[in-house]
């Protein structure tokens, strides 16, 4: 679902790449977890936002698509940690989107340079924040199914242990 969504999301704005950065469940950092396109170098991207950094709760708050340009001017971005803000250059991040969902952040989905090195247009960041609105509740939905594929399992796993306590309760 992310690769397809990502595939166009590149398509849509003509991007070379875009990514998807989920929260870790071990780290609660957002990491790059997903990414099409045109990868800007051979190595995996590090790109990564820790828990805490303040840009994460303003965008979610704000549900707006900033430029990466944007940072060096952003109130809100002066206390973001030195190498989320290096990690962020070094990917050669463009766009950044919040993907938000009952308030909270979802997912961040990040956007490089376009194919043709001209800047993104104010409607290329509307359009990405309305594919970040309605893909805000496709990953919750892929979330409710994923648990409850997980409680099912769960619970025929105790129903077989039922079963079982159950026949040695009749053998016995």
């Amino acid at each position: 679902l992310a690769r397809l969504t990502l595939q166009t999301t590149v398509d849509a704005v003509k991007a070379r790449w875009a990514g998807m950065l989920f929260q870790d469940p071990s780290s609660e950092d957002y990491t790059l977890q997903f990414i099409e396109g045109d990868v800007p170098s051979r190595q995996p991207l590090d790109l990564r936002f820790r828990k805490e950094e303040p840009l994460l709760n303003w965008l979610a708050g704000e549900r707006m698509t900033i430029r990466a340009e944007m940072l060096d001017v952003l109130p809100e971005a002066k206390g973001m940690w030195v190498e989320d803000k290096q990690s962020i250059s070094g990917a050669h991040v463009e766009i950044l989107c919040p993907i938000v969902y009952g308030g909270r952040l979802s997912s961040l989905l990040v956007v490089g340079p376009k194919e043709d090195e001209t800047p993104y247009s104010d409607e290329h960041l509307e359009l990405l924040m309305t594919m970040a609105n309605g893909l805000a509740v496709v990953i919750e939905n892929a979330r409710i199914v994923d648990s409850l594929r997980k409680q099912q399992a769960r619970t025929e796993q105790l129903l077989v242990q039922v079963s079982a306590a159950q026949e040695d309760e009749r053998q016995r």
